[in-house]
This record gives C-alpha cells, structure tokens and sequence, in this order.
C-alpha cells in the first residue's frame, strides 16, 4: 500500500497582557468627607491603555449587602472610565509607611469591565476594604502624618489572537536503530542463554556459524585456568563463546576495529580469544555496543568490571555512563579501590571525585582496609598525590613515582602503557561465578548474589 505524507495546519493562540498600576497619595486624611456613603475620587489616570479612578469611602458605603458591617470599614473602588470591553485582574495594597511593617494586601480578583454580556459593569472594589479603627491607629503604619498611599496593581488582558500555518508535510522517520538492534541481539544465541554457548575453538567462520543472522566472528571470553592456583585455591577454567558481527563491532570498538584491520591471526581467522575479562561482563559490554543501551540494574552490579572493559575496548559511551555512576556512589570503603580504579581505567572524573571525597575524610579512609590494599599492591604514586593533596601541595601526577606503577613507553606511540596491573584475584574480587551470574531476561538485570557495585575493593583491573 502507498503512503502519502498531506499538508497538516498547525495554530498558535497567543494572549496579550499589559502590567501597570495606579498609586493614590492622600494627604490630610482626616479632613476627607467622613460621613456614611460619601466618597472622595481620585482624579482620571492612564494605566495599561485605558482611563480609570478610585474612589474612597472613609465613613463606608452603607451598602445593605454588608449592614451593618460595611458602616465599620473603609470602602475603595476602581471605576472604569472606558466604553469597550475588557478583562482585567487586579489587586489594591495599602502601603505600611512605618519601618519593618507589612503592607495590607488584598487577593486579585479577575473581573469584566465595560459592556458586558451581563449588562454594563463601570466599577470594582471592596465595600470591607480596612478597618476604620483599624485605618486611624497610626501604630498600624497605614496612616502615618494623616498620609495614606493606596496603590493598585492591574493586568489588561487582551482579545485571544490565532495564527494558522500549513505544514507543507515535514517529516522525519522514526527513529528504530535500538528496537532493530535489540532484535537482533535477542536472536543471537549467547544472548540470555549461556549454557548454550562453550567456548569454541573453531576456526572463526565455522564457530561463527552457530550464530545465524549472518554473524561472520567469534569472540571466546576465558578467565581462569585449568590445575592453575589464585590465592592458594584452584580455579577452573570457565568461559563463553559470543558469535557476532565484525562490521558492527569494527564500528563501536577502535580496539576492535584496529585488532580486525591488521595482519594479526585474529583478522585472518575471525576468532578473538579474550582472558581478562568476566563472560557476564563480556556480554553487558556487547549488549552495549549493539544497542547503546544496558539491562536495569547491570550499572549497580558490575560497574567497575564494566568501566576497565570499555576502556580497553574504546566504548567512550559505556565508559562514561558507568564512571558518572561510580563517582555518584563513593563510600569511605570503595573510595580508595576507586581511585586506583580510576588511575588504571582512565578515568579522571572518577580519580578527581575521589580524591576530593578523600580529603575532608582522610582518616576515615586511611583506617579502611581499601586504603591497605592501595598501598600493598603498588600505589605509591596514587598515595603521594592523596598526601600532596592533603598537604595542600601540587600533586604529583600518574606518570611518576615508583611502588609497582611501572610505565614503559608503547612500541605504537608515546601513551604510558602500565606494565604492573593488579588481578582480578588480587583485588578481592572474585569472578562472576553462576551463582554471581545476573539474570537478564525481558532486558531487566537482577542480582542473583552478591554483587560487585559499590562495595571495597571491587575491581578489575587489565593490561591495556
């Protein structure tokens, strides 16, 4: 079926208001005409546009609707010295002329002025406008010197003005890269299943097979190794294979995109072994680089896995998304793991956060065993700056100092490449067993164990 895109109209109502006001300054208050219904007007002013006067009633206006109340108040009214129509809103204040004293103000009212639908209407205003007793006490401040200054704010609102235009069928096509992403990513079967997805050793367009949906590599996640020690335990070997597309990932990796582009066997072959990073984080990265989105709650769990894998891998997106939320959730316990997290990640928001929450709580942290383990493994350039800052000093920076940070020049240029790199073993934190696994499904995340977020210690840490 053909689609056409029609002209559509779009209007635009606009309403007109003019602020202005009315100030009334009487003089010799006590000698204005005191008596039941006799009032005393101000001469014509201009505001807004429009002509208009007040009229005062000391003694009251003797109006039947508030007898015999009204005998007991001053009344004021604003006349309207016009003949069109008009909505206005106003308001009256009694100025207080005595320091430190509030002036009387009375609530807005919206009325229509002129010749209305329900007959003419000249005048507004407050029949109990103040006291009389209340008006000659000049400890109240309104009469001050048998001075009164009565001030009225209004808004003329103006007839409702439209203007149609005609969209000549401007367009723009729905925005699908996420939704076709996230079906493709649904498809592929690693994703949400992986039991079913051993690590191959097939040469790369063979195991990339497993995959459909045209997927032409294979990337074998590994960490652990077989009969090998960690920490006096024995640790398994324990990986998966994810059989995915090389345009997409040469488009959202650099690392990759340089790795695939070269003569190295990996381009050749199509297959990618990768030992420094846990499968489950593998997979949220991926889930990142085809969707530039994650599952709920992926951040909380393994944010610090997830900011040293996209910086190894060049994922600028993923990286800042999880060191924003890493610098949100800095405790006395973490603060010390997350500086050197953000030393080694490169991250420098993170390390500029931690050192600045560090500095009004350096006991605190100093006491934490996260603090102990920046200074076993090798932190002393991290642990001068933390005293130069503390000190009040210069600091001394990431490139120099000794204590385990060795720099070596990289053979592809001048970055510091860091030869000494914690493991994951090292830094208390253990890998994403199946009993640390999180549960994706419906693209939410949920911690089945205990997570790895915002706790001491938890971070990996990889030779890039």
């Amino acid at each position: 079926m053909a689609s056409t895109i029609s002209p559509g109209s779009r209007c635009t109502t606009r309403v007109k208001a003019t602020h202005s006001f009315l100030e009334w300054e009487i003089d010799g208050y006590s000698g204005l005409p005191g008596a039941e219904q006799q009032a005393t007007r101000s001469p014509v002013m201009e505001a807004a546009g429009h002509r208009w006067q007040m009229s005062l009633y000391p003694g009251g206006t003797g109006s039947s609707t508030h007898r015999p109340r009204s005998r007991r108040h001053v009344a004021l009214f604003l006349n309207y010295c016009g003949e069109e129509e008009l909505r206005v809103k106003f308001h009256w204040t009694l100025v207080n002329q005595a320091a430190g004293k509030q002036h009387l103000v009375k609530e807005a009212t919206t009325v229509m002025f002129g010749k209305c639908t329900d007959g003419v209407n000249m005048r507004q205003g407050d029949e109990c406008f103040v006291e009389s007793d209340q008006m000659a006490d000049e400890a109240n401040g309104w009469l001050t010197n048998d001075r009164v200054v009565i001030r009225l704010d209004l808004t003329v609102f103006g007839d409702p003005a439209s203007t149609v235009s005609v969209d000549e069928g401007s367009w723009e096509p729905p925005k699908t890269w996420q939704r076709d992403m996230n079906q493709v990513l649904d498809e592929l079967p690693w994703f949400d299943h992986p039991a079913e997805t051993p690590t191959s050793t097939e040469v790369g367009a063979e195991a990339a097979k497993m995959g459909g949906l045209a997927t032409d590599c294979v990337i074998n996640v590994t960490t652990g190794s077989v009969g090998g020690l960690a920490n006096g335990k024995d640790v398994m070997s324990r990986g998966r294979s994810f059989a995915v597309h090389r345009l997409v990932l040469c488009a959202r990796s650099p690392y990759l995109r340089g790795l695939f582009s070269s003569p190295m066997l990996e381009a050749q072959s199509g297959v990618v072994n990768e030992t420094e990073i846990e499968p489950e984080v593998f997979e949220q990265m991926l889930c990142w680089v085809y969707t530039d989105t994650l599952g709920e709650g992926v951040v909380e769990v393994m944010g610090e896995h997830l900011l040293m894998a996209s910086n190894k891998y060049g994922c600028d997106g993923l990286k800042l998304v999880c060191e924003l939320a890493l610098c949100e959730t800095l405790t006395v316990e973490n603060v010390a793991a997350r500086l050197v997290l953000g030393e080694q990640a490169e991250a420098d928001q993170l390390k500029e956060d931690a050192l600045d929450y560090i500095a009004p709580r350096a006991a605190e942290v100093m006491a934490s065993k996260g603090w102990q383990d920046v200074i076993a493994y090798g932190g002393a350039t991290l642990v001068s700056e933390v005293l130069a800052l503390l000190a009040g000093a210069p600091s001394v920076g990431s490139g120099g100092g000794g204590g385990g940070q060795d720099f070596s020049p990289s053979q592809d240029g001048p970055t510091p490449v860091p030869v000494r790199k914690r493991s994951a073993d090292e830094a208390g934190l253990a890998p994403y067993t199946s009993q640390r696994r999180l549960s994706l499904s419906n693209g939410g995340a949920n911690a089945v164990g205990s997570g790895a977020g915002a706790g001491a210690g938890a971070i990996v840490e990889v030779e890039v």
